[in-house]
């Protein structure tokens, strides 16, 4: 006979957990929970910043491989939409953004949250055109790509190369 059933046993034998066993597990799965959240919110951030860094990267490069190529035996150049929403990126054929030729656009659109730091770049404006032949731009500098607290800076140096690299968050 178990001592729940037992006639002179004076308390009763509960089966289940009490409130505080239960408040317990419920303070730990919530801290798992949001544990779990905000490091799935760092990947996707840095996933986007990264994606854009990539694709900026690859803009500005198809434009100088263009230009070095002498493509319609144009100059070739990347325009920074800095007031669009989303921000974006225009690949474009011509000596500057004002007077180029439209029908050879190439957009690329930053992530939604993803913006343009300054333009620093010789010359100013927000747009670097890469020579026909050599493929030098008079527009080096940087620029950073920014996604909420983690930003990219994205290099152009004279001869037209361009690299990204993190900045310290």
């Amino acid at each position: 006979m178990s001592l729940c059933n037992h006639p002179n046993h004076r308390n009763r034998c509960n089966h289940g957990f009490t409130f505080v066993e239960m408040a317990i597990v419920i303070a730990i799965f919530s801290v798992l929970f949001g544990t779990v959240t905000v490091a799935l919110g760092n990947f996707l951030t840095n996933q986007a910043l990264s994606t854009d860094g990539d694709n900026i990267v690859q803009t500005l490069r198809e434009a100088h491989v263009r230009a070095v190529a002498s493509e319609q035996d144009s100059s070739w150049g990347v325009y920074f939409d800095t007031a669009s929403k989303p921000e974006r990126a225009t690949l474009f054929k011509g000596a500057g953004y004002a007077d180029r030729e439209p029908v050879f656009d190439q957009v690329t659109d930053l992530h939604s949250s993803t913006e343009f730091g300054p333009l620093l770049l010789n010359g100013g404006g927000n747009a670097v055109v890469f020579s026909k032949r050599s493929g030098m731009t008079t527009n080096d500098g940087l620029f950073s790509l920014v996604h909420q607290d983690q930003a990219f800076t994205v290099t152009i140096n004279p001869l037209g190369l361009t690299d990204f690299t993190p900045l310290a968050s």
